[in-house]
């Protein structure tokens, strides 16, 4: 039951990263330009 749950877990946990990377890599791209534009 322990191993189910796991692998559940983990599957839940890898859908909200492949869903929120783009939004996370979007993210650090603005901050990057940000700094840029700063110095």
């Amino acid at each position: 039951m322990k191993l189910y749950e796991q692998e559940y877990i983990d599957e839940k946990i890898g859908r909200v990263i492949k869903t929120y990377l783009p939004d996370l890599r979007a993210i650090l791209l603005d901050l990057s330009d940000a700094v840029e534009g700063r110095t």
